[in-house]
């Protein structure tokens, strides 16, 4: 079975990346990868080509300061202040929970890394669980750790519900009660569908919103480049950005995209000033819930920020995790006992719904 492996997109034929993949899976789509490559020049992208099977995978710098708040140790937490670690991440790091591959065979997980780790260097090796543990992996690496990781967040669409006002009455007193709050005090937003052009002149603005969420995550990895939307809209109908307008300023996007019977609700900015008096988040959560519904998607995934408040809506969380494994053998002697202690922080998960119990 040949391999191949780059990491300038523009070296890849565009044709043979496609002989395997399903044309409709947006995340190894080669157009929609190659909009990544142009706009997030701070990762190494990789393209692994392993006889039928693609694989899309980057590796680039993290702070992980806010991982110490996943442990009690004190050593830990002095350790992982002190330095800025380089990371291979086998699915795209701005996508974590998303598989960025195409399997059709059989694949080997160490060989891939090992292949990948003779051009480049890496501290950190990780793997989605959805990867390490697909069925057509043939090797498991002992010496790979397994992590717990926040829960992805998703909203299963009810036959039910035709429209929003459905959704709305299938939800307890409490909740609605909530919901009608959401939209009095966002009232005064206008939200409106961002053309390429809206993008272009919003650059800055749309780019200031993001980085003002981003900066709250415990992870701070290369900034995300927004100025990337401009050109997948362009491509992809089905990938829409929408902007929320407090008179003529922008104060928050969000960005929708369908992939199969999913609809992700992902990439989103907001003037965290406002957001409290005018249910900035909570209102985009609504307008996502809606556009699934209208769409007929069979499933809203929300990602893995803000859980608790995410299960207001009725968002329901997917366990997660990921295998890592420290190349260092210092570190990882001396991280060993405090990787298996990381959890994430516990949160109260909600029922709004008046008829049936959620089920994760």
């Amino acid at each position: 079975m040949s391999s191949k492996i780059y990491y300038d997109i523009s070296e890849v034929n565009a044709k043979e990346w496609a002989k395997s993949i399903n044309p409709n899976n947006l995340f190894i789509n080669y157009n929609f990868l190659s909009h990544f490559s142009k706009h997030q020049k701070e990762l190494v992208h990789i393209y692994y080509l392993d006889g039928k099977n693609r694989f899309y995978a980057n590796i680039f710098n993290i702070n992980i300061r806010g991982l110490k708040g996943y442990s009690n140790y004190k050593l830990f937490k002095f350790i992982i202040k002190l330095f800025r670690f380089k990371f291979l991440y086998f699915t795209n790091s701005f996508l974590t929970n998303i598989s960025s591959f195409e399997i059709n065979q059989d694949f080997n997980s160490d060989k891939l890394v090992s292949s990948i780790l003779e051009d480049k260097n890496a501290d950190f090796i990780v793997l989605p669980d959805f990867l390490f543990e697909h069925t057509r992996n043939s090797v498991v690496d002992a010496k790979f750790h397994k992590i717990e990781v926040e829960e992805d967040m998703f909203l299963d669409i009810q036959s039910s519900w035709t429209n929003f006002e459905s959704y709305i009455n299938s939800l307890k007193t409490k909740y609605r009660k909530k919901i009608k709050l959401i939209f009095e005090k966002s009232s005064c937003l206008k939200i409106k569908q961002l053309t390429s052009s809206d993008l272009h002149n919003f650059k800055e603005e749309i780019q200031n919103l993001f980085n003002n969420v981003i900066n709250e995550n415990k992870f701070q990895g290369k900034k995300f480049n927004t100025s990337i939307f401009e050109d997948i809209i362009l491509d992809y109908p089905n990938f829409k950005i929408f902007g929320y307008f407090l008179e003529d300023k922008l104060v928050a996007f969000s960005s929708e995209f369908a992939n199969f019977d999913n609809h992700y609700s992902y990439f989103v900015g907001f003037d965290y000033g406002l957001n409290k008096k005018y249910a900035i988040y909570g209102r985009i959560l609504c307008e996502s819930i809606n556009n699934a519904i209208l769409g007929k998607k069979n499933k809203v995934v929300f990602g893995r920020t803000a859980n608790e408040f995410k299960s207001n809506f009725g968002a329901m969380p997917k366990k997660s995790f990921v295998y890592l494994k420290v190349r260092n053998k210092f570190l990882a002697f001396i991280l060993k006992n405090y990787i298996k202690n990381i959890k994430p922080k516990k949160w109260k998960q909600r029922n709004p719904f008046k008829n049936y119990k959620l089920k994760a």
